[in-house]
């Protein structure tokens, strides 16, 4: 089931939110949730529901043994052999046909299997630092791992975050309030502006024109953050409504100032995993500073799929960032817009090497970009797709921005109720039209279900 599921919108969440909101004792609402939870996961494939069970079972045995271990060497072991299994959960499922070469290996990976199994090392990984107790209730344990809110793509949201929250939390009005609106936005990005840029992006997959290739890769650039972002903030807008409250998962990534601070911005609740749990474990600044980075890359390109072509993408944010680090940072400081232009151009090469399917065809669209050869600049082609979608290309440029979020604060800061009433009665529309664009269009599912 997907959040984008007309199923979902008018049948599945109101129905949990509306029996919910009868619960007053937390551990039934915990219970229920818990019900709707794997109900949602298992909607497609029970077999999913008995992996993620057998999953949950071994990360609460685990935690609690490193709990009731004392010398710190049984501590680190039990980790070590608790992380290695999940680890080795998602290696036998995702790249075992990549390491070994086993074309006839055709396994059908779980959804969201990559985000409940680094949510799993982190509930270990806090257990062994102290950061958290292990969880006394098997059912709290099984909702903070499989909560529909989160569980397809995340956000990756650490136990100790959640830890409070999941046993000492209120169901009120602002939240729901809130978290709809939250919600509706997200389904606005996706349905609106990602499937219409991917549409695009599809028409032009085999134009060789320059100005095509420009907003080929443009078009998916402008996708995959609204088709990301959206997700997030519709999972982040589910999590309000029952009482959980997570940081955003992105902040305007395309408003960069470095590569940095692109990855400060992107998919933040990974940019922070990788941090605490790979990079800092490893000696962090500390120690074998460009060793560290390079694994942390590696992994990061690695994590996104079985294909040389995401680890490319990774290593070549690796080199950026080292780059960036030795030598470009004090000019990107000193020249703001340069520094803009400049983070923009090195993510737009780098979505080429994440959405080609080998290093080939990566350099052969690279090589499109260039004015070079007897390639026309632009052609009838491009002229009718850019043409046909111009608004659309225009709406999704804008957003990217922080334009929305201004004019959500002048509305509510400066003219109070009328404002909040505009922002209502315009959250109604988009929502309408959201549900227009779904009956109207094909289907297009979120992007990042394949990681």
């Amino acid at each position: 089931m997907n959040f984008n599921n007309l199923f979902f919108i008018f049948c599945f969440l109101p129905t949990v939110i509306l029996i919910s909101r009868f619960m007053r004792n937390t551990k039934a609402l915990n219970i229920f949730l818990l019900t709707a939870s794997l109900l949602f996961y298992g909607w497609a494939d029970v077999r999913n529901v008995i992996l993620l069970g057998l999953s949950i079972g071994w990360n609460y045995l685990t935690g609690n043994m490193i709990n009731t271990k004392t010398d710190r060497k049984q501590k680190q072991m039990v980790l070590a052999i608790g992380v290695l299994v999940n680890l080795g959960l998602l290696v036998a499922y995702k790249y075992t046909g990549f390491l070994w070469d086993l074309e006839r290996i055709d396994m059908i990976v779980p959804v969201g299997l990559s985000y409940f199994t680094f949510s799993e090392i982190t509930y270990l990984a806090d257990i062994y630092k102290g950061r958290s107790i292990p969880c006394v209730s098997l059912l709290d344990f099984a909702l903070y791992i499989s909560f529909f809110g989160k569980i397809s793509m995340g956000p990756i949201v650490p136990y100790h975050s959640m830890e409070e929250e999941i046993n000492h939390r209120k169901l009120t009005n602002e939240d729901l309030g809130s978290g709809s609106f939250l919600f509706i936005k997200g389904l606005a990005k996706k349905v609106i502006l990602a499937d219409t840029m991917a549409l695009v992006f599809k028409q032009l997959a085999s134009n060789s024109s320059i100005f095509g290739t420009w907003i080929y890769v443009l078009s998916y650039m402008l996708q995959i953050y609204f088709d990301f972002s959206g997700y997030s903030d519709m999972a982040i807008g589910i999590g309000r409504i029952f009482g959980f409250h997570w940081e955003p998962n992105f902040r305007h990534p395309y408003l960069a100032t470095s590569i940095q601070d692109f990855w400060r911005r992107w998919h933040i609740s990974l940019s922070h995993w990788f941090r605490d749990y790979l990079y800092i474990p490893l000696g962090g600044n500390r120690k074998n500073h460009i060793l560290n980075l390079v694994i942390v890359w590696f992994c990061t390109g690695l994590w996104h799929g079985a294909n040389i072509t995401f680890i490319v993408w990774g290593l070549y944010y690796c080199f950026w960032i080292l780059l960036e680090h030795q030598f470009l940072s004090k000019y990107l400081k000193k020249y703001k817009i340069l520094a803009r232009v400049y983070a923009l151009l090195i993510i737009f090469i780098g979505w080429i090497f994440f959405f080609s399917p080998d290093i080939g065809s990566a350099f052969q669209t690279i090589g499109h970009l260039l004015p070079t050869g007897n390639r026309a600049w632009i052609d009838t082609e491009v002229m009718y797709v850019v043409g046909s979608n111009a608004i659309w290309l225009l709406l999704a440029i804008l957003f990217c921005t922080n334009i929305y979020q201004r004019m959500e604060q002048l509305l509510l800061y400066k003219t109070n109720d009328i404002g909040f009433s505009i922002i209502t009665v315009a959250m109604l529309a988009v929502f309408a039209l959201s549900v227009v664009f779904i009956i109207s269009s094909s289907y297009q599912s979120f992007l990042y279900y394949a990681f």
